[in-house]
Order: structure tokens, then C-alpha cells, then sequence
């Protein structure tokens, strides 16, 4: 069966670093790398090219969290629970809220701080050669206004990290950080969304409709439904 979470390639787009609070600010120090057109490019991420199946009470509950203003997001959930597929799936659904884009960052590589910020700058396709890339990039991000950053795969450097996102969250009053971790950030002002396991009929319709991408004529029906059931349980319903 495919995997809840489908890697994409990342099409990156093209930021200014600016000033805090400004939106045509004085450019910061970058490297000589030629910047391509931000405004053609809003974002990131592609379709996973696969029906998005269930999760509709945890979409809700981000679209509630969006218009209240929530700054720091966290997914939490277990491995393999789809925290990546959900944040994919509601960035993709934001692009008109969000004037300055919605981006997602792969944190699978990153070893610590730099890590993160060289992925967050891949990402945003933002040169931050020289010292301070924290700050450069906390720059780069308020400069944009209403932007969402998806962070993937935090849990591994939450410990080293986290003061980071509450800087950018400062620095960058605007922006929304979306997260997906097995551990809490334990930050001021962060919301948790649980993503535990999905209930069982989600689970056999995701079965369905994956097995559908190897058979298409495959159904689940009252022959075979005990089966599939027993499947998805003993795969957690993940």
C-alpha cells in the first residue's frame, strides 16, 4: 500500500529578506545568488496525487485555529499516524489566506539548528550566507507578511529548535508555524492537534483506496470487509 505521507519535490520560490514590519524594507546582506520572480511563486508544494482520505474533524479544528489567530501549531502524533499528509493537505487548502505563500520545510536531514536553517532556507529560497542565519531568516519570514511554514519532522531537534520558532514567531508577527512532531515544542502560546489514530471506517476506506492504485477493480464489500478490518487494525489504522 502507499505510504500516508508522499514525498514531493519542492519547487522553491523566491523571498525578499526585508526589515520587520516592512513590506518594501532595506534588502539584508544575501549571497550572489540571482533571485527568481517571489511573486510568480507562492508556495511549495505539490498534490500528492492521491485522494486525501478522513481527517476532516483535525482539518476543522486548523481552520479554527488559522482564524483565531494561532501562531504556533503543533501536529502531534506517532510515527506514521499521517501528521506530513495532513500538513500538506491544509497548506494546500490556504494559499489564498496567506498573501506571503505557503511553504513546507523537510526537517527528515537536519542534525540541529544550522540544519534547520539551511532546510528553512532551501525551502524559502532564501541566501543566507554569512553570520546569524536565524535572524536573516527571521527577517526573510516577516518580510512576507500572512505566510504559513509547515515544519516537518521536528521531534528530533524540538530540544535545540523550539527557541528558534518563538523567535520567528517574534520577529515575524504575521506568519503561521504549522508543526509536525512526536514531541511537544512546549512553547508559549503553542497549540496542540492531536493526531491519533483514525477511526476504523476512515481506515478501511484509506485500504480501499489505496489497494484501488494497484487494482482498480478493487472494493471492499460485505465478503471481504472482516478481512480488511482486521488489516487496518493490526496496521494501527495508520
Amino acid at each position: 500500500l502507499s505510504a500516508l505521507c508522499v514525498p514531493q519535490q519542492m519547487t522553491p520560490s523566491a523571498p525578499i529578506a526585508q526589515g520587520p514590519g516592512e513590506a518594501k524594507g532595506p534588502t539584508l546582506p544575501l549571497t550572489g545568488t540571482t533571485l527568481p520572480d517571489f511573486e510568480k511563486l507562492r508556495t511549495n508544494l505539490v498534490s500528492a496525487g492521491s485522494r486525501f482520505i478522513g481527517r476532516q474533524a483535525e482539518l476543522a479544528r486548523l481552520d479554527e485555529l488559522v482564524a483565531a489567530r494561532a501562531r504556533m501549531i503543533t501536529l502531534l502524533g506517532p510515527a506514521g499516524a499521517g501528521k506530513t499528509r495532513l500538513a500538506r493537505e491544509f497548506g494546500l487548502s490556504q494559499g489564498v489566506l496567506f498573501a506571503g505563500g505557503v511553504w513546507f520545510v523537510d526537517l527528515a536531514e537536519a542534525t540541529g539548528v544550522e540544519g534547520m536553517c539551511t532546510a528553512v532556507a532551501q525551502a524559502l529560497q532564501v541566501p543566507v550566507g554569512g553570520s546569524d542565519p536565524v535572524t536573516r531568516l527571521g527577517y526573510a519570514i516577516a518580510g512576507r507578511g500572512p505566510t504559513l511554514v509547515l515544519i516537518d519532522n521536528f521531534e528530533h531537534i524540538v530540544d535545540a529548535a523550539s527557541p528558534i520558532i518563538a523567535q520567528w514567531s517574534t520577529m515575524a508577527p504575521d506568519a503561521t508555524f504549522l508543526i509536525t512532531s512526536r514531541e511537544r515544542l512546549r512553547l508559549d502560546g503553542e497549540t496542540v492537534v492531536d493526531v491519533d489514530l483514525q477511526p476504523r471506517t476512515d481506515a478501511i476506506r484509506l485500504f480501499e483506496s489505496r489497494a484501488q492504485d494497484v487494482s482498480p477493480q478493487f472494493t471492499v464489500n460485505a465478503e471481504n470487509e472482516g478481512a480488511v478490518g482486521q488489516i487496518v487494525d493490526r496496521l494501527d489504522r495508520l
